[in-house]
């Protein structure tokens, strides 16, 4: 089973400091806070691992606000505050 509580790993980088934060796998920032935002971005590649980065990010630095999963092929935010769902897009922002 994959350790999904931080993030480490081949080619992956963490980068956080006063409010800021990143991770950045394979040279591209998959996930990322400036303040109270939030941006995902695959950058195409829509692979397992992009997506165990993105939940490491949110395990590891904003106690779990959010998951990325799929469902028939198509990827989705989840938010635990209750919002509704959102379609996952390279780029989507959203506010803590």
């Amino acid at each position: 089973m994959a350790q999904n509580q931080i993030c480490k790993g081949v080619a992956t980088k963490v980068a956080a400091d006063y409010g800021q934060c990143a991770v950045q796998y394979h040279g591209t920032t998959v996930a990322e806070r400036q303040g109270d935002t939030i941006t995902l971005n695959s950058a195409g590649w829509r692979s397992a691992t992009t997506k165990l980065r993105m939940n490491q990010f949110s395990n590891q630095f904003l106690g779990s606000a959010f998951c990325v999963y799929q469902k028939k092929g198509v990827w989705f935010v989840s938010f635990r505050d209750g919002r509704d769902d959102v379609e996952f897009f390279d780029g989507v922002t959203f506010d803590l």
